[in-house]
């Protein structure tokens, strides 16, 4: 068992608090995005990284290995990031979680919620009983298990509480609400004399005995982006009408001095070192430049020694520049090396050559203040090659076996669209030539009759289905099409001008007693309805009848091994699920519900002909209400509800034991059943947050692999 395994299995087995019987280790690409909210521990010796659509990860600085804060510990990572308490050794806190404020007390491997005194809040209408709120914390240097914290509604953004902790941030008590005409929350800090600092866009204020908030200064140069503080040393970033300022006070904020910077822009991200003030990193909001060979990008990293006067760039990732001082070469640096404004930036507290970086793919950390750094998120050898493992933030739609090659492998990817691997999934490669939409991949088919032969849909639309689709059937505009490969996926021909629209292929199905070489195919195009071919997919017509001309956002097509078809729409009200019986002649609608809106997948009993069931999300995902899963033993004349109140991606049935049943959700991991569905369990072992579908693997079904939504795929092995 390698080092990532087995690390991986022991904070698992921590988190489960039993015996574990399930293994669970990454086995897609990593990479993806975007990182945000990255940390290092005062020490130096871990980093904390957050994820914007997943949970956390927390590694070895030294040697960059980064693995998944188990999911069920710490849900999703919203905003703000970490907090490390100053002399209290292994203390940190995690702000701006789905579970509120979370608090570790060993470096990060395990978390506990924090509770806020909430109810103490005022009820005066525009604060309403918040779920989670993005947060700020601040430790008194002087007297360090002092903290203050700031909360921000997630509803009410302009109304934010002031909490204060006496004992390092075990308990919390409501010190004051600040003004409703407050803007955004720029920094927090303490004064030497134990007062609290806040700012926010416009000013910097203190909280005076009577706790009401005292303006001490007012920049006059722009809005203030960020305020730091240490002692006596106060500082703000400022963005302008002619570009970024620094404003500085010796004098705890009593006099202040401004100074333009000598680039034409906006602040992106300003972090100083709290050992050394003089010592800053920055980054700004400059667009993308022109990739020239030796090209400074200016929407890089930055350091100053002299409190900004000089900016030296320091982090080069466009891998055409002659400057690029990574030191392996992920694919994210061909992919997503144009340079963007990193997402996230920090420094170690007391080394300020420790540093790190993010963006919408990957994270940065250096050792010697920028010179040299190392991509943690895709470990990557050469040509373009990436191997599983990582930090994977990517979202995947499925996982595929190649009938005729055991070792080939096929992700189906959102933004990063079709990766390939052709020696048991231990290296990737993204396969894109003859790709017209190399952007997102929602299905594959392979004919398990002609080796190599394969069709998928590739997409510009990314995230589908989507709430922000609903009730938009009328007015579909999607760019994508039907692409075919005859090496295996290597490269691709896209199929068109043949009575197939453009537009997202979203499902693919095979008739398997149709004749090799002329195929009797189904395709399911987004907003335009189910059409067949019965020439390997070279012509197509439409297949609709029965179908309402309001139901045309389909989104999954699968078949019964009955040789029934079955189609769903997803983001309408109602959507519904039909079914044909003669092979795309005619549809019969066969379920229809307004509290089941969103349908996400159908599966199939393996030895019940009659048995099926049907998983939903909700109107939007982010809520469970009605969301879950419906069984029907009738062939779908009737259902009952099995899974209520969960927003589920899908739900799989193990192909030996139909007693065996997988549940993707949205908000709850991976759920398992052993009884057909009347109970379900969270499997705690599963480390990513929100699974999107389940694939058994065709030589061993006790063997899983978990696609997911921004954690790529996990590998899981049954060890009952």
């Amino acid at each position: 068992m390698n080092r990532l395994l087995a690390y991986t299995v022991f904070l698992l087995v921590i988190a489960a608090g039993a015996a574990e019987p399930w293994r669970w280790e990454a086995a897609g690409p990593g990479g993806g995005g975007r990182f945000i909210q990255p940390a290092i521990s005062p020490n130096g010796e871990y980093l904390l990284i957050g994820s914007d659509m997943g949970s956390a990860f927390r590694g070895e600085a030294a040697d960059g290995s980064m693995y998944f804060i188990p999911h069920e510990q710490f849900s999703f990572l919203a905003s703000d990031g970490f907090f490390f308490h100053p002399n209290q050794s292994g203390t940190v806190f995690a702000a701006g979680t789905r579970r509120g404020l979370l608090r570790s007390d060993d470096n990060g491997q395990s978390w506990r919620p924090v509770r806020l005194p909430i109810e103490d809040v005022p009820a005066t209408g525009t604060w309403p009983p918040p779920y989670a709120g993005p947060m700020q914390i601040a430790f008194n240097p002087a007297e360090p298990q002092h903290a203050a914290l700031v909360y921000q509604n997630y509803q009410q953004r302009k109304r934010h509480a002031l909490f204060l902790s006496r004992n390092g941030g075990e308990t919390w008590e409501l010190k004051t609400m600040l003004p409703e005409t407050m803007a955004r929350l720029r920094g927090l800090a303490f004064r030497p004399d134990g007062s609290v600092l806040y700012a926010d866009d416009n000013a910097v204020y203190a909280l005076g005995s009577d706790d009401a908030p005292e303006v001490i200064y007012t920049p006059k140069a722009g809005k203030i982006a960020f305020f730091r503080a240490v002692g006596k040393e106060q500082r703000l970033a400022l963005n302008g009408g002619a570009g970024a300022y620094l404003g500085v006070s010796h004098d705890d904020g009593k006099n202040w001095t401004e100074r333009r910077l000598n680039k034409p822009y906006t602040f992106r991200h300003y972090v100083m070192s709290p050992s050394h003030p003089d010592t800053a990193y920055l980054a700004f909001n400059k667009g993308r430049d022109k990739v020239t060979p030796d090209k400074v990008y200016y929407s890089t990293v930055f350091r100053s020694d002299d409190n900004g006067r000089t900016l030296k760039p320091v982090l080069f990732r466009h891998n055409r520049s002659q400057r690029y001082n990574i030191s392996n070469h992920p694919w994210t640096s061909a992919a997503w090396g144009w340079a963007e404004p990193p997402q996230g930036l920090n420094i170690c507290a007391t080394d300020p050559e420790k540093v790190v970086a993010t963006d919408h793919a990957q994270t940065y950390y250096s050792e010697n203040g920028g010179k040299s750094w190392i991509a943690l998120a895709a470990p990557s050898g050469k040509d373009g090659v990436t191997f599983s493992g990582g930090m994977p933030v990517m979202s995947a739609y499925g996982y595929y076996f190649d009938p005729a090659d055991r070792d080939g492998r096929y992700i189906a990817m959102n933004d990063f669209c079709n990766w390939g691997s052709f020696d048991g999934g231990k290296s990737w490669k993204q396969y894109n030539e003859g790709n017209a939409y190399p952007h997102n991949a929602y299905v594959l088919l392979y004919d398990d009759q002609v080796p190599g032969k394969v069709w998928a849909g590739f997409s510009r639309d990314h995230d589908m289905p989507h709430w922000k689709w609903q009730n938009s059937a009328t007015k579909i505009t999607h760019r994508g099409g039907l692409f075919t490969s005859t090496d295996h996926g290597r490269s691709w021909r896209q199929i068109k001008g043949t009575g197939l629209p453009e537009g997202t292929v979203t499902g693919l199905v095979l008739d398997p007693a149709s004749e090799p070489g002329r195929r009797t195919l189904f395709a399911a195009v987004y907003g335009k309805g189910i059409f067949k071919s019965t020439d390997n997919g070279e012509n197509w017509m439409k297949s609709d009848n029965g179908i309402s001309r309001w139901d045309l956002a389909f989104f999954r097509l699968r078949r019964h091994r009955d040789g029934s078809l079955w189609a769903m729409t997803s983001v309408k009200l109602p959507a519904v699920l039909y079914r044909s019986d003669d092979r795309g002649e005619t549809w019969n609608k066969v379920f229809s519900d307004r509290q089941f809106p969103y349908l996400t997948d159908v599966a199939f009993d393996p030895a019940d002909e009659n048995t099926v069931y049907l998983s939903a999300f909700s109107k939007a995902p982010f809520i469970d209400a009605y969301g879950g899963i419906r069984k029907s033993v009738d062939g779908g004349r009737s259902w009952t509800t099995l899974l209520p109140g969960k927003a589920c991606w899908s739900v799989a049935v193990h192909p030996a034991d139909p007693r065996k049943l997988f549940a993707a959700t949205y908000s709850d991991g991976l759920l398992y059943s052993a009884d057909g569905g009347k109970n379900w369990k969270m499997l705690k072992e599963f480390p990513a947050p929100s699974p999107i579908a389940v694939t058994f693997d065709p030589a061993d079904p006790d063997t899983l692999y978990v696609s997911c939504f921004g954690a790529s795929v996990y590998k899981g092995s049954l060890c009952q």
